[in-house]
């Protein structure tokens, strides 16, 4: 009995490399988004708790020095932030990308295993006609055998 052999299997096989690839790309886009996104929630955590303290040394006597450096450290915080967002969005952009790049690889390695799979079904049907017409043959062979005399005695 023939085997069924995938013409495109090497295809196939370079398909499965890739969306592997790609999966572990887009892994690493999200570990990178959460990544930034954790440093710009701990700026704005820390922002808080600065508005906080401020807050609290208004109540008591402070010098302008002080109340400047507070105002200064609170900018560049809010500076800080700012640039972050911006990380976080570009990370988040990256991320969509290899997102793409996930489905697009996903999408041309289901075209080969549907293609695989059609070609198998081909295959199984013409093993399925070989075996019938093999087993139509055994039957002739042993019809025409049981209904001719036997010679050669």
């Amino acid at each position: 009995m023939a085997r069924f052999q995938f013409k495109l299997q090497k295809v196939l096989e370079t398909r499965l490399t890739f969306e592997d690839l790609a999966k572990r790309r887009f892994g690493e886009a999200v570990r990178e988004v959460r990544k930034q996104e954790e440093i710009r929630d701990d700026l704005i955590r820390q922002r808080e708790n600065h508005l906080n303290d401020m807050a609290d040394r208004r109540k008591l006597p402070s010098t302008v020095v002080q109340f400047s450096q507070d105002i200064q450290y609170e900018w560049m915080l809010k500076m800080k932030i700012r640039r972050q967002n911006d990380v976080v969005t570009k990370a988040k952009q990256k991320m969509e990308k290899r997102r793409r790049e996930l489905v697009e690889a996903i999408k041309e390695r289901k075209i080969m295993e549907n293609l695989r799979q059609k070609q198998f079904e081909e295959f199984r049907k013409l093993q399925k006609k070989d075996d019938i017409k093999f087993a139509d043959e055994i039957a002739g062979r042993k019809a025409h055998f049981e209904t001719s005399p036997i010679t050669g005695e």
